[in-house]
């Protein structure tokens, strides 16, 4: 039809023409040649945008599209898909283009005003597609066997007859599409208004048992107050009394001890004790006495020596004639005085000699500056001359050029002369000017020298004048030999000079030799004065020592000698050697050991007194502070318990109307009545929210209450009517052709004239074809040549068939086996099993759904449907089901303990409580069974017992297998009747009639109620816990009975008959089957053959049953046949009454030793179909065992299951793949299995005498599968034997809430755990257990993104018989196996990220945020769906060189603009990626503090050789000075590096030895190291070199210089001081607000927190040497301000003491004065609060002490932290590391500055780094709080 369009738009006009004639567009026929070219089009329209293609298409060509979209319905449809063959054709893959297609196809049926076929229930655009194109080819075997079919065998041959059928079909149609929303309707309305009952049921009988409860409880004032187990309160309360006793006795014993110790302590001690200062003095001072002594001892030798050496001098100067008197008086009249003034003489002396030689010196200067006279020199006079010459030769040769040039060159020359000598001239003028100049100088400084002699020569007159006589003669006689001193000051003569320097050199010599006189004397005279010094010391100190024995009791010393000076003041020292002779000697006092021992005498008596005090203050402390404010607090407690008991007491017995014993009772119940009340109220109040949720539930009267529950009742009843009318109508409107799919039907009732044409054409070449051997070729009847081609083709396979049998459904080979009621008593279980069911293929190749739909007759609205999966067949051409189960919900309607008139109102209430059994549904419709309600009690009707004990067991289902929405088949369960008294089943679980009972072990279920009136033998009780009160469950043998009654106890009773070993069916019993092996699906026996018991009724005769055997099977099988009648005329086999039982091996049937499968066909002749098959297989010893014995889910390629198999003598066994044999021996068998399967399959083989078989086994494998169900309906997901991983979000649909297990049928209870977190029990049933994964999320949630489920396995005795894992389950999208390809190019970075992903998510982002500045914004990226490997370039300006956190995360759509943009708080989907080039950089670094003197500094280095050098250096500012430590260490093979840096500490000695010495210590053995250490920089010997500088994470403060001024230019001043002076003066008054406010206005860097001051003592130290922020501030502001001194408060010990800190007027010293004198102890230089605390603290490790310490030498240190204003914006950034504290990075940053760059240790360098290191300190606070005021927070 389209073979002359060349174009689309040629295609789209043709169409639209054609379709213009026609209601159905698949009318129009096209050719596969047209369908190709329309194909052909769309795909060039549509490439290579698809989505613009499209809207052109349905602009331009909607003809073309719904012509293309009806054919590929035709053509492709089949078993349902449709789009997945039509979005290929035209190379479309995602399903949304299918929205786009069909509101394309339906807008342009509605354009060209064709049917859209609106139908309830059917799919939008598929099926008017389909329908629009007739039957779809591959249906049409379908129709022309269902519909055309139907038609012949119904003689509907001519066309008005079709017509008339097709239109009764139609109108059923319509009928049945209104019944069914009409029961749709009915149906919501009744549920809605079942529940409304029964709310308002709860809501009556609440509110009855709240009046009950309220009449209980009383007035509650009057007994609330009494606890609820009052018993057991007053026996603690007792118990109390008694421990407050016995802690009472314990208390009065240490009370005993304490005040035994308080009187140990006596006056004697307490005065030793106040002589502990002195002690403490005495002893401090023995080593001083000790050294005097010895020194004393030393003098004397000195002294002796001294004495020799005068003698020696008096003697060489008396031999001299200038000495007037003896040298021995002379001597002794020289004075200290003396000795000075002579030393005076020879210092002006010498002084004098030095000027007098300066004046030699100037005089012989000055000669070399004399002035000399200038005179013209010759050039001058030359030059004069050759001028007047020029012009004499130019007067009488200027005519001639040669004499004009040599007068030139004459006058030229002579010009140039006189220049020359002028220049000459100026030269000497100007020397002679200088010599002048400095001539004048030197005459200056002459008269100055001359000058000096004079008066140093006046001096040395006046100083002689001042010298005793003696030696004033000696320097004048020496002045008279050397002519004196005034001869030397003559400048005219030389010789004059070197006169007076011989006078002075002889003065010199003279005085030296009186000099070294002097000094031997004054050596003498001061050796007399130290004697003197410690003869007195000495006797004082021993006189104290004597003193203080005495006072302390103990004996005093033993000297030798008295002291002379008994009145202790000291001697008075003179010059004469006499008196010095006559003090006392060393031998007058004590030895040294007898000093030693009194001292220690005195110390031991007072360290004992000490201990006493001690002790004695430690006893009456605990006294006061704990024993009597305990023991007064028990005896209140204990009282205080005793009244409340009695109170108590007295109200319990008046509850109880005096009896104590009965008040408890009556508590008791009252208590709980209150407590039920409180939940009652709660209830009520819930329900009647709900019920009147606007009006006012309390106006409602109970009786009002009452009648509109009637009211309900009766609607509920009228609608039930009206369901079950409308059911019952539908049924008489069945579905037309339920076999046949969809498109099939739907042609038929809604293809109008169209689908009539199909169905007569078709019915016509039926016809034709029956009659003729082929359909002619020319015959064409009014159909599509596709239904011709396709009739014949059907016909050439159907014809066959239907010529020789004639059509019937049963040709399908369907098998519909009904269903059973079953009894589970493992888990007390009734359950209606559905067996596979077995159907045509077609049904489900067309069905959109399958599914069981159960219902009750009894209980109109209540239905369960169950949906079915069908798999193919086996069997061609058919469909199968898996076997399904539901359990009954036997306890659905509330149960209580009451007789069988109970309150219907308590029969509605909770249709689930009480019950165990969740797989059940609740909401049975309440019915005429409950009864109504009539002023407030119940009317029963009569109802069986069974209905009394299992309210939710109806006594009749209905059981129907739809296929879509229509009924394949129907069964109808009966489960009992209203004279039934219990339930009977059989062993193995099936119910039984309760007519004739077999005689066999059974199993009865009865009643509450109901209970056995004769004798009859229980095998087992298997009533669970939860079904006690309802019913029992028990085991019954009848082998030896011939009735059971069973009765109610009250004259009621039921008898069953026995029947004499009668059974229902043929059926194999006894014998030893083994469990979990089958062969084909029948069972394998171990031992001998089992019985076959076939039934015998009254009027059946054996002779009716035919018994065949087969043994083998195929062609050559052996079979045997018989009659019964001549088998029971074996002597074994036994005819009973009612059966007959065959034991199966006796040699006529299966030979002398069975061994093989057989098979057994039994046939009734006498009844249709009545046929019976049974196979079994005999293998004698066998026997199979697994291990493990349970296989768990297995992860990953885990170990292999061994199977151990034993096989009879003879017999091989060889396994199937992927199982294989390990080892066999003796017909034992190792096998290795395969944990992912379920079956081990294998072949065994028996070698028999004459033969050999071949029995296929397949072993079942027990191991636990699991998959997920939606609610309580069959498994969503298939089984599964892995450990998998599930995604929460998968889970998202709404019923998907039950995890199941599939476990071996021995198994009767699993324990599921998650990440042993969580527990939840479950019972097992029926190979089966579940779990609600619903309660498992929130701690899924708490715990991580992924949780592990664990199943712990038991049998029926509990005993644990495996465990292992189940599955994992995901909560959280998870990023795994990041990768990022980094490459940089002219500045720009290239980056590729490849990751993997867990779990699903949409709205992806990626985020890269700087480690080192995590407060910026990062870079982001959307991710596109399905992305896993996206590309991105960015400009190195954004992406400067450093490390990176990537973060993947899901967009919030409804957050804030910028959520999600801060830095993440933990690691989840965060990664780390470093943009570095080839430099080497440092990757991380970490820093441990092994003490406070060492540090371990580790980190990894990238791209650095193995070895490379990494020093390591620790900043800091310590008491104002820039202080450093360095330690190197080298990379390993990874580019780690470990570092340890060391600082020596500080001991005690050393502190007080510097003290002593009056030094201050190196600043690198100041302090600890981590007390100092502020920042850290590591520097990578690399070239260039790599460096890092950041503040430390556990940092030291800043301690500032503040006061006094520094001394030295290397101790810092705290950065803010000197803006905080101007910002003081610039302001009129003298007031300083504060300095955090003042700082805050100078650098906003260094707001919002408070310097401390830290005092520096000189002398002493202060163990809290901080001062408060208050008083720091009041330091600060009168340190920069005018004031000289403020009080501050100083804590010593745990004292306040105030002090004032004052200060010069130079401001370069500063004091503390203390109000209170302080102990200094002088051992360990702490400042103590009093001698007390010493002596408790610090003695006897200490000492000695000073004891009135007030005024202390100090400096002011300011101790301060900035970036503590920041912490918390560092602190919330756990993830960066150390890397937001970075304050330089080569790799970052660039390079130091210049003067900064290399390592050095020099004070000038380490003080520039430390500005350079505070100042990006600073930069880095600010970026801080800018970052939190970005944030939206209030900046510090």
């Amino acid at each position: 039809m389209l073979e002359t369009c060349v174009s689309l738009y040629d295609c789209e006009r043709v169409l639209i023409e054609k379709f213009q004639e026609v209601k159905f567009i698949g009318e129009i026929e096209l050719s596969p040649e047209d369908i190709r070219k329309l194909i052909n089009f769309i795909i060039i329209e549509l490439d290579p945008d698809p989505k613009y293609g499209l809207n052109l298409l349905k602009q331009k060509a909607p003809a073309t599209i719904s012509a293309f979209l009806v054919w590929q319905g035709i053509i492709e449809y089949e078993e349902g898909d449709y789009w997945t063959p039509a979005l290929r054709a035209i190379g479309l893959e995602e399903p949304r283009w299918q929205q786009e297609l069909g509101e394309t196809f339906i807008d342009f049926l509605r354009c060209m005003d064709l049917p859209d076929f609106p139908i309830e229930g059917a799919l939008r655009f598929v099926t008017p597609i389909l329908l629009h194109g007739g039957i779809p080819q591959k249906c049409l075997d379908q129709f022309f066997d269902y519909v055309i079919m139907d038609m012949v065998e119904f003689n509907l041959v001519t066309g008005d007859e079709i017509r008339d059928y097709l239109h009764s079909l139609r109108e059923d149609e319509k009928t049945r599409v209104a019944l069914r929303q009409k029961l749709k309707e009915l149906k919501q309305s009744e549920s809605k208004c079942r529940k409304e009952a029964k709310d308002l049921a709860s809501f009556i009988d609440l509110r009855q048992e709240a009046v009950k409860l309220r009449e209980s409880v009383g007035n509650p004032d009057e007994w609330r107050h009494v606890p609820e187990d009052y018993e057991t309160f007053r026996l603690d309360k007792l118990n109390e009394i008694e421990d407050i006793n016995n802690e009472i006795s314990s208390l009065q014993s240490d009370e005993r001890l304490c005040l035994d110790r308080i009187s140990a302590f006596t006056r004697e001690h307490e005065a030793v004790l106040q002589l502990g200062q002195l002690v403490c003095v005495i002893s401090v001072e023995l080593p001083a006495v000790l050294r005097d002594k010895a020194e004393l001892a030393s003098l004397q030798a000195d002294e002796a020596a001294c004495m020799a050496k005068l003698e020696e001098y008096a003697g060489s100067i008396q031999g001299e004639a200038l000495w007037l008197s003896s040298s021995d008086e002379a001597l002794t009249r020289l004075s200290a005085d003396t000795v000075d003034t002579l030393n005076a003489l020879v210092e002006t002396a010498s002084r004098l000699d030095a000027l007098k030689s300066r004046l030699s010196q100037l005089y012989d200067e000055a000669d070399q500056f004399v002035p000399q006279p200038i005179k013209p020199g010759t050039s001058f006079w030359i030059g004069s001359a050759s001028l007047p010459a020029a012009l004499c030769m130019w007067l009488i040769t200027g005519h001639s050029p040669l004499g004009l040039g040599i007068a030139i060159a004459l006058a030229l020359s002579g010009c140039l002369s006189i220049i020359l000598s002028l220049q000459r001239f100026q030269e000497a003028y100007r020397d002679n000017k200088r010599r002048k100049a400095r001539y004048d100088a030197i005459s200056k400084e002459v008269s100055k020298t001359q000058s000096k002699i004079a008066d140093f020569e006046t001096a040395v007159s006046s100083i002689m004048e001042e010298l005793p006589h003696e030696p004033q003669v000696i320097m004048k006689a020496i002045l008279s030999k050397t002519g004196g001193f005034g001869g030397g000051t003559d400048d005219s003569s030389g010789s004059t000079d070197d006169a007076g320097r011989g006078t002075v050199d002889a003065l010199r010599r003279a005085l030296s030799q009186l000099k070294s006189v002097a000094d031997a004397f004054a050596s003498y005279h001061r050796l007399l004065l130290r004697r003197g010094e410690l003869i007195d010391s000495i006797a004082e100190w021993e006189q104290r020592l004597d003193e203080l024995l005495v006072l302390a009791g103990l004996p005093g010393l033993d000297r030798n000698s008295e002291l002379q000076n008994e009145s202790g003041s000291e001697p008075e020292i003179q010059d004469g050697n006499d008196r010095c002779r006559g003090q006392r000697s060393i031998d007058d006092f004590c030895d040294s050991d007898t000093l030693k021992s009194a001292v220690e005498l005195l110390k031991a008596s007072l360290d004992d007194a000490i201990h006493r005090s001690v002790d004695t203050m430690n006893a009456r402390a605990h006294l006061r502070e704990y024993i009597q404010p305990r023991l007064h607090a028990l005896y209140n407690e204990a009282t205080e318990i005793e009244i409340h008991i009695r109170e108590l007491d007295e109200s319990v017995t008046g509850l109880g109307n005096g009896s104590f014993e009965t008040g408890l009772g009556v508590l008791k119940s009252k208590h709980e009545a209150f407590l039920e009340l409180d939940k009652v109220n709660a209830g009520i109040y819930s329900a009647g929210q709900a019920l009147f949720p606007l009006a006012d539930k309390d106006k409602y009267e109970l009786e009002d209450l009452l009648h509109l529950y009637d009211t309900k009742v009766q609607v509920l009843k009228e609608l039930a009517l009206s369901i079950e009318d409308t059911e019952v109508e539908l049924q008489d409107y069945p579905p037309a052709y339920p076999y046949t799919d969809e498109p099939v039907q739907r042609f038929v009732l809604y293809g109008d004239e169209w689908a009539e044409k199909w169905i007569v054409g078709c019915v016509d070449l039926l016809e034709l074809a029956k009659g003729e051997e082929e359909i002619p070729g020319d015959f064409r009847p009014d159909l599509p040549l596709r239904v011709v081609r396709g009739f014949k083709e059907w016909w050439e396979s159907r014809k066959a068939a239907i010529q020789d049998e004639g059509f019937s459904y049963e040709y399908s080979g369907e098998r519909l086996p009904a269903p059973q009621i079953r009894l589970d008593p493992i888990h007390a279980d009734i359950k209606i099993v559905v067996d596979s069911q077995r159907f045509k293929l077609e049904y489900a190749e067309g069905a959109s759904s399958f599914s069981i739909v159960i219902t009750s007759p009894t209980s109109p609205g209540w239905s369960k449907t169950l949906p079915l999966k069908p798999i193919r067949s086996r069997m061609p051409g058919l469909a199968e089901t898996e076997r399904i189960e539901y359990i009954l919900p036997i306890l659905d309607k509330a149960f209580s303990e009451t007789d069988t008139h109970m309150d219907s109102s308590r029969d509605i209430t909770a249709d689930t409580d009480g019950s165990t059994t969740v797989d059940a549904d609740s909401g049975n419709l309440l019915d005429d069974a409950l009864g109504t309600i009539v002023d407030g009690h119940s009317t029963m009707t009569e109802v069986s017992p069974i209905t009394m004990g299992l309210p939710g067991l109806a006594d009749a289902y209905q059981v129907s297998m739809l296929i879509g929405d229509v009924k394949h088949v129907t069964w109808d369960l009966k489960v009992f009747d209203d004279k039934t008294p219990c339930l009977i089943f059989s062993e193995d679980g099936k119910l039984i009639d309760s007519g004739y009972l077999p005689r066999s072990r059974l199993w009865f279920v009865l009643p509450r109620d109901r209970g056995f009136t004769k004798r009859v033998p229980m095998i087992q009780d298997a009533t669970p816990l939860y079904l006690k009160d309802a019913c029992r469950i028990v085991l019954m043998d009848l082998t030896m009975v011939d009735t059971v009654s069973v009765g109610d106890g009250r004259g009621g009773e039921f008898e069953f008959r026995v029947a004499r070993d009668k059974v229902s069916e043929p059926m194999l019993v006894c014998g030893q089957p083994i469990s979990g092996v089958s062969i084909d699906g029948i069972p394998l026996y171990i031992g001998a053959p089992p019985h076959l018991m076939i039934p015998l009724s009254n009027d059946t005769e054996a002779s009716a049953w035919d018994v065949v055997l087969r043994y083998g099977g195929g062609v050559l099988a052996e079979r045997k046949q018989f009659q019964l009648d001549e088998l029971c005329s074996i002597a074994e086999v036994k005819e009973m009454d009612g059966s007959v039982e065959i034991p199966l091996g006796i040699p006529e049937l299966l030979g002398p030793n069975p061994v093989g499968g057989y098979t057994i066909h039994l046939r009734h002749r006498g009844r249709r179909r009545s046929q019976f098959s049974l196979g079994f297989v005999v293998v004698p010893d066998f026997w199979y065992q697994f291990e493990p014995s349970i296989v768990f889910p297995v992860a990953g390629d885990e170990s292999r299951v061994k199977l151990l198999v034993s096989v009879p003598d003879g017999a091989r066994f060889n396994v199937d793949s992927p199982s294989e044999i390990l080892s066999s021996e003796d017909g034992e068998y190792q096998i290795q299995v395969d944990p992912a399967e379920s079956l081990v399959t294998g072949m065994l083989e028996i070698l028999l005498t004459d033969d050999e078989i071949h029995i296929p086994i397949t072993i079942e494998i027990p191991k636990v599968r699991w998959r997920l169900k939606e609610g309580r309906e069959d498994g969503d997901t298939d089984w599964s034997c892995h450990v998998e991983e599930v995604f929460v979000s998968d889970l998202n649909r709404p019923n998907i809430l039950l995890l199941q297990l599939e476990l071996p049928v021995h198994i009767s209870g699993v324990h599921f755990a998650l990440d042993d977190r969580q527990y939840y029990k479950a019972p097992a049933k029926c190979g089966t257990a579940e779990v609600s994964l619903l309660q498992f999320m929130d701690t899924l949630k708490a715990g991580g993104s992924v949780g592990e489920i664990t199943a712990r396995l038991l049998d029926s005795s509990g005993r644990l018989v495996g465990e292992g894992s189940i599955l994992r389950l995901r909560c959280r999208w998870e990023v795994s196996d990041f990768i990022c390809v980094r490459k940089k190019s002219c500045g720009i970075w290239h980056l590729e990220f490849t990751w993997q992903e867990k779990g699903q998510a949409e709205d992806r982002i990626l985020r890269i945020w700087r480690m080192w500045e995590p407060w910026a914004e990062p870079l982001k990226w959307h991710i596109p769906e399905g992305e896993m490997s996206p590309a991105v370039d960015v400009d190195e300006d954004h992406l400067p060189q450093g490390a990176y956190l990537v973060k993947f995360s899901v967009l919030d759509r409804w957050a804030p603009a910028g959520a999600g943009d801060s830095f993440p708080g933990d690691e989840f989907n965060t990664f780390i990626v470093h943009l570095h080039d080839d430099r080497p950089y440092l990757e991380v670094w970490d820093i441990h503090w092994l003490s406070n003197y060492e540090a371990k500094i580790t980190g990894s280095v990238a791209g650095t050789p193995q070895g490379t050098c990494v020093c390591a250096r620790l900043f800091g500012v310590r008491a104002g000075q820039a202080c450093s430590w360095t330690a190197y260490g080298k990379t390993d093979s990874t580019g780690r590096f470990t570092i340890h840096v060391l600082g020596a500490p500080i001991q005690e000695e050393g502190h007080v030895a510097a003290r002593k010495a009056g030094t201050k210590h190196s600043i690198k053995d100041r302090d600890r190291i981590k007390n100092s250490a502020r920042w850290i920089g590591i520097t990578i010997d690399t070239e260039p070199k790599s460096h890092l500088f950041a503040v430390l994470p556990e940092h030291a403060p800043l301690e500032w210089w503040f006061a006094p001024k520094p001394a030295s230019p290397f101790l810092l001043e705290w950065p803010l001081a000197s803006q905080l002076r101007e910002s003081l003066l610039s302001q009129e008054t003298s007031s300083l607000p504060g300095v955090s406010e003042q700082a805050s206005s100078v650098s906003p860097s260094f707001t919002g927190y408070s310097p401390i001051v830290r005092i520096q003592c000189e002398e002493g130290s202060l163990e809290q040497p901080d001062l408060s922020e208050e008083d720091s501030r009041k330091v600060i502001k009168a340190w920069l301000g005018d004031d000289d001194k403020v009080e501050v408060a100083i804590r010593i010990g745990g004292a306040t003491d105030k002090a004032v800190v004052s200060w010069s007027e130079l401001r370069d010293s500063l004091r503390i004065s203390l109000s209170t004198g302080r102990v200094h102890c002088t051992t360990c230089n702490k400042l103590v609060a009093n001698q007390h605390t010493w002596q408790m603290y610090h003695y006897p490790k200490c000492k000695s002490l000073y004891p009135e310490k007030k005024d202390v030498t100090a400096s002011l240190l300011i101790v301060d932290d900035p970036i503590k204003i920041a912490s918390a914006q560092l602190s919330a950034y756990p993830l960066a590391g150390h890397r937001p504290r970075t304050l330089h990075s080569g790799s970052t940053h660039g390079a130091l500055p210049l003067e900064l760059s290399g390592v050095d240790d020099s004070n000038d360098y380490l003080t520039k780094l430390t500005g350079f290191l505070l100042s990006l300190e600073r930069q880095l606070i600010s970026a801080l709080l800018r970052s939190e005021a970005k944030n939206g927070h209030e900046p510090h």
